[in-house]
């Protein structure tokens, strides 16, 4: 099958941008910053992302609580996750500035090899210009988006840059990333781990009363809900695989620029949710007030820019993942999950 594009769907009433081949059909989000609100694995019959089935889609004020907004799907998170203060003394909304942002679309190519949109639009607080460009070819398992984000001002801004992916999951499930080393930096009620707890990732509180592999997906009934920031890393990609079905679906990015992977997980927990995150960020603490502190934010200077890009990947017989390589190839671990 070809790669086709369709500019004609909408849902809840925001206009989407339909992109499809015979393994994935992909749904785009311009109003809200480009969202990637629905990645469909065609041959697992099966929506890889989760949903709000509560909140309806659409873009929120600047300023707004997001998790009131949040109807699920794939964000970007620019400049900062958790609200702050920049450096220039401008207050930094929840989730950033990119969330609930107008883009206009351009279409780069139609098919049938390939197809490909552009969107693009100016934040309001930071002086910054981006844009997206997503890409997906005929017979590949592979979503592309390459992600430019310019400064059209007059002075260096700092900023936090992270990949949102919310994922709808099953008990079982595995969620992996070659990482060693790991910190609790939200700790829910604390059922998984202590707030600051540092711990050799994979194994939380090895020798205590909340040990826990967090690779391993459990049940709702769970009622709990954190954030970890993965560090170490050794390669840049995270995975996401239902051993049941031997599908699932995985990310590769740049290690270089996204240095580390925050694992929300919230199983049954905060508002009642059932998902997991797997985000890789450019820094490890959830601000940007934080990351300059620690000396981890970045910075871009006028006229300057920093690119990056984000490929989720589909894949089948697959238990455990080994490596997701820079092609986007998927190497399943030989002997099955480690314990």
């Amino acid at each position: 099958m070809s790669a086709r594009l369709d500019q004609r769907w909408s849902y809840d009433d925001q206009p989407l941008i339909r992109l499809e081949n015979s393994h994935l059909s992909v749904c785009l989000v311009p109003s809200m910053g480009g969202k990637v609100f629905s990645l469909i694995d065609k041959a697992g019959d099966r929506e890889a992302l989760w949903r709000s089935p509560r909140v309806p889609l659409r873009p929120g004020p600047i300023g707004a609580n997001v998790d009131d907004y949040f109807a699920g799907g794939w964000d970007e998170v620019f400049p900062t996750c958790d609200p702050c203060r920049n450096e220039h003394g401008d207050q930094l909304p929840y989730m950033g500035e990119l969330w609930n942002l107008a883009m206009q679309a351009r279409v780069l190519s139609a098919g049938p090899g390939l197809v490909e949109v552009e969107l693009c639009a100016m934040t309001p607080i930071t002086p910054a210009r981006i844009t997206r460009t997503i890409s997906l070819a005929a017979e590949e398992p592979i979503l592309r988006i390459q992600t430019r984000i310019e400064n059209v001002g007059h002075l260096p801004f700092e900023l936090c840059w992270g990949s949102h992916m919310a994922l709808a999951i099953a008990p079982g499930m595995r969620l992996e990333v070659p990482a060693a080393g790991a910190e609790v930096t939200d700790p829910g009620a604390g059922l998984l781990g202590a707030a600051g707890a540092r711990y050799r990732y994979p194994i939380l509180d090895p020798d205590g009363p909340l040990r826990r592999d967090v690779r391993e997906v459990p049940g709702p009934e769970l009622g709990a809900h954190a954030l970890h920031a993965l560090t170490e890393l050794r390669d840049g990609w995270a995975a996401a695989t239902d051993p049941a079905s031997r599908r699932g679906v995985g990310l590769r990015f740049d290690q270089e620029l996204h240095r580390c992977v925050w694992q929300w997980m919230s199983y049954g927990g905060h508002r009642g949710w059932y998902h997991a995150i797997l985000e890789p960020w450019t820094a490890p603490q959830t601000s940007l007030a934080q990351a300059r502190e620690a000396g981890t934010a970045l910075a871009i200077a006028p006229g300057q820019a920093l690119e990056g890009t984000v490929a989720a990947v589909l894949f089948s017989n697959v238990e455990s993942v080994a490596a997701i390589g820079s092609d986007c190839s998927v190497t399943a671990a030989a002997t099955g999950p480690e314990r």
